[in-house]
């Protein structure tokens, strides 16, 4: 993975660490291109407000940086993705959640 393909995570991290929040509520992100999937996930998690950018998937794709195939996989459901997806131990997995929720002092997200 290129530096240019976690940039928007890193500017999402630079800024969360300057503001000393996870939230970037009220932030705009500028980037040169469209968000890949995982960059776009971040901004989503980060709540940025808005998304500028110059180049679109067409053009990454023709500089070698093609993610339409993850784009299809996420509009499959579970079942249909070309990496098989099994839900293990949901009741012990859970546990986690448990102790999260029954926490007093946590960061709401």
């Amino acid at each position: 993975m290129s530096a240019g393909e976690l940039a928007q995570i890193n500017a999402i991290r630079k800024a969360c660490a300057a503001l000393g929040t996870f939230t970037l509520a009220g932030c705009e992100i500028y980037s040169s291109c469209e968000p890949c999937p995982m960059c776009l996930a971040a901004i989503y998690w980060a709540r940025l407000e808005a998304i500028y950018y110059g180049c679109g998937q067409q053009e990454a794709a023709k500089a070698g940086f093609d993610d339409a195939f993850l784009y299809e996989e996420i509009r499959k459901g579970m079942p249909h993705r070309s990496i098989p997806c099994t839900q293990l131990l949901q009741t012990e997995a859970w546990e986690a959640f448990a102790t999260w929720i029954a926490q007093p002092a946590k960061v709401e997200y």
